[in-house]
């Protein structure tokens, strides 16, 4: 999968390389709820979810 981002789709998951600013963020937050609207192969959802329990958080919602 990451293959396929870096050579056809660069802006279509998240991926490695934009995982530690997305998580930076999200944890500075610290959220007891994260919603995420859409994911594309649940690359997001594992980062928003371990985000939300590592800040003692309740839930990540996802939608579709």
């Amino acid at each position: 999968m990451d293959t396929y981002l870096d050579q056809y789709n660069p802006l279509m998951a998240i991926g490695p390389d934009k995982s530690p600013f997305i998580t930076s963020l999200a944890s500075s937050l610290k959220p007891s709820t994260l919603i995420e609207l859409g994911g594309y192969v649940g690359y997001s959802a594992i980062l928003y979810g371990e985000c939300v329990r590592e800040n003692d958080g309740k839930q990540h919602i996802g939608i579709e």
